[in-house]
């Protein structure tokens, strides 16, 4: 009966001192992640324009529209001092006549506000 009652509190506290689950980007409890900051603004912009945003940082899309070039971009950056709050910039530019059209999103869970829109 001991070495039950031993086995018993043995596993509960394993159970119990397991570590919080990692997401795939290597956050400890991440609650909203930079990750579904992204995916959430660029499911509700432009996606039906030429194929959308990438809905992942660090991918640039590439096409062509009436024998112009243009790439899209989207970029995130944390809000100083918030937590679970980003800054999500949806880029683009045209390649042939150098403009860039900027767009950011201020987004925490289920937030979407528009932060900034600028041409250069």
């Amino acid at each position: 009966m001991p070495i039950l009652a031993y086995l018993t509190v043995f596993l509960i506290g394993q159970v119990q001192s397991a570590p919080p689950p990692i997401d795939e980007m290597g956050d400890i409890d991440p609650g909203y992640s930079a990750r579904e900051a992204v995916k959430f603004v660029t499911q509700r912009h432009g996606q039906e324009e030429n194929g959308g945003f990438p809905a992942e940082t660090g991918k640039v899309e590439r096409w062509e529209l009436f024998g112009e070039r243009f790439t899209r971009e989207t970029v995130i950056e944390n809000v100083p001092g918030e937590k679970e709050t980003y800054y999500v910039t949806l880029m683009e530019k045209n390649l042939d006549r150098q403009e860039v059209y900027k767009t950011t999103y201020l987004t925490s869970e289920n937030e979407l506000m528009l932060h900034n829109r600028v041409s250069e």
